[in-house]
């Protein structure tokens, strides 16, 4: 029994020890690795060895560092990155020199170590952080490595390790992200530190710039969101004589995290493991959100997401191209609105919560403070703006300068993000803002009040005479304040390039994105640019075509005294416009003049088949028929005498000719969508009878049948608009809250659209309309990146320009944090838990769970 016993302690002793001898961290000159075996660090943290890509069905093999601990070995590191190793006959061992080499059957070398240092003890071992590095065995300094895997990073970050570069020998460390998931070879998304003027970090697609952090201003970068106070990682950027670079440590052991380069998303995305999940959770992403992309904005321009549209003019500066600037093609950029001139004396105005503009042509003094910098800046008429290089410190140090066109310059709203950027201005800008309020005032008040005091007097008179005409008088004003303030009579107007009158060259002027041009020339020089524009604005609603249209005169003198939003003028009638609106081409034009509208030819039961082309103004339909073939999936009805037309919209329609009714229809392409939405487009369900119009993607490029992204309207409870990925729902709008969706940017400033939410016993639905008929815009699926996007077409450029898109930032994901979490843009960790709430795993542990768990209360 007792020699039972110490047999069986002996088998188990033997068995431990075996295992434990398997896990070795290190190989020495005399030793190699081969497949099927691996190195583990001293902490069983990482694995060295040989693997093939999860998805990939092929026999390549690569010698890797994974995550020993991850059940899926989720790769970090890969050595034979371009040349794989065709079956498992790969060798890793030291050669005499030093040099580590990785062999196909111990002859042909598909990777090696280019260390020149020849030591008598060379060991290869791999750290508990990752790190793979080789050292001498007889130097008593583990820090001194003759070589490291650090040095050359593939597509992740890991703590401790440095991305930058070493100004002594021009060495420069930077992440590479795999070509696709089964090909680890290098793609064309890297990240690293840009070296051109001030150093930053910068995300390329190639040679081109996609994503800049903005400069280090000592507590982080100026383009991105304070994260300092995360539980989960401290960071740093170091910036000296010898080197440049960014780093990042954990601020537990017991964490684990890594940033890695996802060349299909053209993104660099942190994760956070979740031990008990055993999965890694998405923690950040950059670019976070559509102003992020580098220079979208253009020369000048400002991205501001909580405005639409996005890019904005910095003040002092105006649209270069308007025409293309309000068809969303931003390129152009924005140039000065008074000339600069250096020899009289420019001003600079504070531009605050901005991420830096990009360095190209820099100078950078690291001890100056910013009186100096100011003064420096001034006397050198190239110099458009500078900075303090260092935020911290309460007044800030340093000076940074920026000379010609300033670029990729993002907005903040917290005042803890971004930094303050003086930028150079003509004096008469500043002089404008100084007296602009007074001036405006004493020029406009008294003509205000004479209009209004006199069109209460007609008011009274009319009102005693049961006359009142509300919506004319409205009008009148109208006319007679954009009189006040062009300095020219609507009636007898006269301008060398244009038809019409006053009220259709101020429109024209409005449409172009150059309102101010309107003014009297006294005014535009010494008034309040911002009230000037309010007012025009006011003018234009006041001079609507349609009464109805009109605010009443109570709402003009509210309009006039406040500064809350007003609604976007629609284009208004011009009196004497001599050209009467055509809804659709007429058939007696020109035989350059296409036709909207067909015959049908009729079968015993009443189907419709055609064989023709028919062209709108704006839209091509072709519709291929053959002998008695039913056109497929349009089902008109019973109807005398169908008729085929293609509306100036984009709808097809099919309706009875006999019908007066226009605006009756058989049947409706509008009514079936694809993956795009158009104007006029109602997307939402009829409750009377439940049929539901909802956007699907094509399923990829090449194919149009139906995806599994959606857009539509969900009726689970109140209504809200929702993008959902198959069955789950990947995006919600929030609610309608009378002016906008309330988990949506306000829209209504947009230049280009207009839109609305109905909800009534019969119907709830989306739609937009745009405010200018010579404008095209559209919303459409994209499969890909599990997204809607809007577009508006450049007819200068043939293009169409990406305008917006939802969902923007993984805050948009619809319940990424859990229940009673709050996802916050402005913080990282971006997931915060309500006021009175708390994780509902507890403070201590709960970074490291799953964020979908949530919070619960607190206890009273």
């Amino acid at each position: 029994m007792k020699m039972g016993f110490y047999f069986y302690i002996v088998c188990c002793f033997l068995i431990f020890f075996s295992k434990a001898s398997t896990t070795i961290d290190t190989i020495s000159r005399s030793e190699s690795l081969t497949d099927g075996k691996t190195l583990v660090s001293n902490g069983g943290s990482f694995a060295l060895g040989f693997f093939s890509p999860d998805t990939s069905n092929s026999n390549n093999r690569y010698l890797g560092i994974w995550y020993h601990n991850d059940p899926n070995q989720t790769v970090v590191w890969v050595a034979n990155r371009i040349n794989p190793i065709n079956g498992s006959t790969g060798v890793l061992k030291i050669e005499s020199s030093g040099k580590i080499v990785l062999q196909v059957q111990n002859t042909t070398a598909v990777w090696s170590t280019n260390s020149t240092v020849s030591v008598e003890d060379p060991v290869l071992q791999l750290l508990d952080s990752g790190n793979l590095v080789l050292r001498d065995g007889n130097d008593i300094n583990p820090e001194n490595h003759l070589w490291q895997s650090f040095d050359y990073p593939s597509d992740t970050m890991l703590p401790g390790m440095k991305i930058g570069v070493d100004l002594r020998t021009s060495f420069d460390r930077r992440l590479s992200a795999w070509k696709n998931w089964d090909d680890p070879s290098p793609g064309d998304l890297t990240y690293g530190v840009e070296l051109e003027g001030s150093p930053e970090m910068v995300l390329m697609k190639g040679l081109e710039k996609y994503y800049l952090t903005g400069l280090w201003i000592g507590s982080g970068f100026s383009g991105v969101r304070d994260v300092r106070s995360n539980p989960i990682f401290d960071y740093d950027f170091v910036w000296n004589e010898t080197e440049i670079y960014f780093t990042f440590s954990l601020k537990s052991k017991s964490l684990m995290s890594r940033v890695v380069l996802n060349q299909t998303e053209s993104v660099r995305k942190r994760y956070t493991w979740n031990p008990e999940s055993q999965t890694w959770e998405l923690f950040s992403m950059r670019p976070s959100d559509y102003c992020d992309r580098y220079g979208l904005c253009g020369p000048n321009g400002n991205c501001d997401y909580n405005k639409l549209p996005v890019c904005q003019c910095l003040t002092g500066f105006r649209p270069k191209w308007p025409k293309r600037w309000n068809t969303s093609e931003y390129s152009g950029g924005c140039i000065h609105i008074k000339p600069l001139n250096c020899q009289t004396g420019d001003e600079f105005i504070t531009i605050r919560r901005v991420k830096s503009p990009a360095i190209t042509n820099p100078w950078v003094h690291k001890t100056m403070n910013l009186k100096e910098c100011k003064a420096e800046c001034s006397r050198n008429c190239s110099c458009m703006a500078y900075s303090n290089l260092d935020v911290t410190g309460g007044d800030g140090s340093g000076c940074a300068m920026w000379f010609g066109d300033l670029v990729d310059i993002k907005q903040f709203q917290s005042d803890s993000d971004g930094m303050d950027l003086y930028i150079r201005v003509s004096a008469s800008e500043t002089e404008l803002k100084k007296k602009a309020k007074v001036k405006l005032a004493i020029i406009l008040a008294p003509v205000i009040a004479a209009l209004l005091g006199l069109l209460l007097v007609v008011c009274y008179i009319r009102g005693t005479r049961r006359k009142l005409e509300v919506k004319s008088d409205v009008f009148s004003f109208g006319i007679v304040l954009l009189e006040v303030i062009s300095g020219r009579k609507n009636r007898g107007f006269y301008h060398a390039n244009q038809s019409g009158n006053l009220i259709e060259h101020i429109w024209r002027l409005w449409t172009e994105g150059k309102p101010s041009d309107a003014a009297y020339e006294f005014l535009a020089e010494t008034g309040d640019v911002p009230e000037l524009l309010r007012s025009i604005h006011i003018s234009l609603l006041c001079v609507q075509q349609h009464p109805e249209e009109r605010p009443s005169m109570s709402s003009v003198v509210l309009m006039l005294g406040s500064h809350n939003e007003l609604p976007s003028p629609k284009q208004p009638g011009f009196l004497f416009y001599n050209k009467p609106f055509e809804a659709y081409p007429s058939p007696d034009n020109n035989e350059s003049s296409s036709r909207n509208e067909i015959s049908s030819l009729q079968t015993p039961r009443d189907s419709l088949i055609v064989q023709l082309i028919i062209k709108g103004a704006n839209f091509q339909f072709i519709l291929f028929g053959a002998g008695r073939r039913k056109c497929p999936g349009i089902l008109f009805g019973s109807v005398q005498n169908p008729v085929l037309l293609l509306l100036d919209s984009g709808n097809l329609v099919v309706r009875d000719e006999n019908d007066s009714s226009p605006e009756s229809y058989v049947w409706q392409s509008f009514d079936y969508p694809s993956d795009t939405s158009l104007p006029g487009m109602k997307v939402g369900v009829d409750l009377r009878t439940g049929f539901d119009r909802r956007l699907s993607s094509r399923k990829n490029w090449d194919d149009p049948s139906p995806g599994d992204l959606t857009y539509g309207v969900g009726i689970e409870g109140s209504p809200e608009i929702v993008l959902r990925k198959g069955l789950e729902k990947l995006s919600v709008s929030g609610l309608w809250n009378g002016n906008g969706f309330n988990g949506a940017p306000n829209l209504r400033s947009s230049s280009i659209f207009g839109y609305d939410f109905v909800w009534n016993e019969n119907d709830v639905y989306y739609i937009f309309f745009l405010k200018n008929k010579s404008v095209m815009s559209r919303g459409v699926l994209n499969e890909t990146q599990n997204a809607r996007e809007r577009y508006t077409w450049n007819a200068e450029t043939q293009t169409w320009q990406l305008s917006l898109i939802l969902p923007n930032g993984y805050c948009d994901i619809y319940g990424h944090c859990g229940p009673n979490g709050n996802c916050d843009d402005n913080k990282l960790p971006a997931c915060q838990c309500l006021t009175q709430f708390r994780p509902k795993n507890g403070p201590k542990d709960g970074t490291l769970r799953t964020i979908r768990e949530g919070v619960y209360t607190l206890s009273h």
